[in-house]
């Protein structure tokens, strides 16, 4: 189905484009952070993270906090994370402190 059948003007399909392109290059931009984070983590640079295995001296001291509910997990449950399951990990713990973020700023505004 076409977007004209659809209903949508000819004015409203370069947006539909841009947004869908700015999507794109916002969720590549996420996956490389992700991946580079996950190689500061790799000490050894065996494709593998663990508690023990880990250098956290290169991280910033905001993405030491944002991963550090992760690195206790890991401790806790004593697993080591390839670069897949670091990503799918870290992705959900930073949606939850970007919500919370998003919330703590519209609380602020109410207030």
């Amino acid at each position: 189905m076409s977007r004209a059948s659809r209903g949508l003007s000819t004015k409203e399909q370069p947006q539909i484009l841009a947004n869908s392109n700015s999507h794109q290059i916002y969720l590549k931009s996420k996956q490389i952070a992700f991946q580079y984070i996950f190689e500061l983590l790799d000490s050894d640079r065996d494709g593998l993270i663990s508690s023990t295995k880990i250098n956290i001296s290169a991280l910033s001291e905001e993405v030491l906090r944002l991963v550090s509910p992760l690195l206790s997990e890991m401790e806790e449950v004593g697993v080591e994370l390839n670069n897949e399951e670091f990503a799918t990990a870290f992705e959900r713990l930073y949606s939850v402190h970007l919500l919370s973020f998003r919330l703590s700023v519209l609380v602020r505004k109410i207030q």
